[in-house]
């Protein structure tokens, strides 16, 4: 067994086995600050502060040196396999996780105060670049998710958990913690591997898409986590997070347009430009400041997280019956 993946996953491309080489020293990147979970330690950055551009450095070099390789340049039909275009995507957004890293790093060397006003920035830098790499494969383009070969329910939750991710890097609140960027990366580096496991026909497409549906849930899971205060327990960043990203997700997929078909100019809502500058003025105009505030409480975000939340399942639900 373990020959056959070593004969299927050795290639001549990688001559002098750089990536390969890569790849062992992310694994154990990934074990080694796994390791060290916690609120405290935050996955090992907060411990050992030395190591993390020498971490950013090594897992932006493994994405790089992937570029060797010659893949077929259209998406097979089961779709679970890497093409160019998603290959330039891993890269934009294990950049877009990398750059939100080296912000907080910043921060804390030079001792400044929070940018919030650059996550925003970092995250519509991300979307220019990737729609430019879509551009950039011409004709081979190819929707990720969309035009993955599974059941609508599960394009779905993989299009929604993608919500929630960018939700948690935009708002890097109460705590600026590098484990929600890092699982990021994890999930990015570790996708691409699971790929290339199903392009070298080494496991089945099922079981492979259950562990990334597993890894999604584990990096919502630490984001959950990373939203809640240290020093006392206080759900509202996590509301505003829920508020955000159901919000996005459920104008991103036309819910206004389903429920009013015939009310013009509702296209604009679906623009994800227009829909991430708007919350992302409200999380660092207003939300922000508020809950910054301790004198008040905005316990109304309970009702937007929960109305939000329950009109992006009744989306889905009626998607998944409508496609």
């Amino acid at each position: 067994m373990l020959k056959l993946w070593f004969e299927k996953l050795v290639t001549k491309e990688d001559v002098f086995f750089v990536h390969k080489i890569l790849a062992i020293l992310c694994l154990a990147s990934f074990a080694w600050r796994s390791s060290h979970m916690g609120v405290e330690a935050d996955m090992g950055f907060a411990t050992y502060p030395k190591l993390t551009t020498a971490t950013i450095i090594l897992h932006l070099a493994l994405n790089l040196s992937s570029f060797q390789f010659q893949i077929p340049p259209r998406r097979i039909a089961t779709g679970y396999r890497i093409w160019p275009e998603y290959r330039l995507h891993s890269l934009v957004f294990l950049c877009r996780a990398l750059a939100i890293m080296t912000l907080y790093w910043i921060e804390d060397v030079y001792d400044l105060d929070p940018m919030p006003t650059m996550n925003v920035v970092i995250i519509l830098l991300a979307m220019v670049s990737g729609d430019l790499a879509s551009r950039s494969v011409g004709k081979f383009h190819s929707k990720s998710i969309r035009e993955l070969d599974v059941p609508a329910w599960v394009k779905f939750f993989f299009s929604t958990m993608q919500f929630f991710g960018t939700t948690g890097l935009l708002l890097g609140f109460p705590q600026r913690r590098f484990s929600t960027p890092f699982w990021h990366v994890i999930i990015i580096q570790g996708n691409a591997f699971l790929m290339t496991v199903r392009r070298k026909n080494l496991s089945s497409e099922k079981g492979l898409l259950t562990i990334y549906g597993v890894g999604l849930l584990s990096a919502l899971t630490v984001t959950i986590i990373d939203l809640i205060p240290q020093t006392h327990f206080d759900l509202q960043p996590f509301l505003v997070a829920v508020t955000i990203a159901c919000s996005v997700a459920f104008l991103r997929f036309g819910g206004l347009s389903i429920l009013m078909p015939s009310v013009p100019g509702l296209r604009m809502l679906q623009s994800k430009y227009v829909l991430w500058v708007v919350f992302g003025v409200w999380w660092t105009r207003i939300m922000r400041p508020l809950l910054l505030d301790q004198s008040s409480e905005a316990e109304w975000i309970w009702v937007t997280a929960l109305v939000s939340l329950a009109a992006l399942i009744c989306l889905g639900l009626y998607r998944s019956v409508h496609e």
